[in-house]
């Protein structure tokens, strides 16, 4: 499901590791709500989980974050639209009792400089 950007702005949207179960419904409800493009499967080393969260270094769920994100597959996606919005749209995800903390459901790009340079991260070869 991909649709053409509207916009010029997006949000990086990770699906995490611990509900692969889910992706397929939350993937659905996401593509009604905002093109998305960019659609793949990662498992990655320690060293891209790194560079992906380098806004939360120092902070104390920091090394457990990202330990939890090396454990499995996520699917990363890029939302085109307003990144206020769909930051919104990925907290109220999470609040629907898919968990909280760290180890949620669902990462979205804290704001538009933060969305472009985790792109740069996973556009990488």
């Amino acid at each position: 499901m991909s649709h053409s950007p509207t916009t010029d702005t997006y949000s990086v949207i990770v699906f995490k590791p611990d509900r692969q179960l889910m992706w397929g419904s939350l993937l659905c409800e996401w593509s009604i709500l905002f093109p998305i493009t960019d659609i793949k499967i990662i498992h990655s080393s320690d060293g891209r989980w790194i560079e992906h969260y380098a806004l939360h270094v120092g902070k104390d769920f920091y090394l457990n974050l990202v330990d939890f994100m090396t454990e499995g597959y996520s699917l990363r996606f890029r939302a085109w639209g307003d990144v206020d919005k769909i930051r919104a749209f990925a907290l109220l995800t999470r609040k629907r009792g898919y968990c909280e903390g760290p180890d949620n459901i669902i990462h979205a790009s804290e704001n538009w400089i933060e969305a472009q340079r985790e792109w740069k991260v996973w556009s990488e070869n």
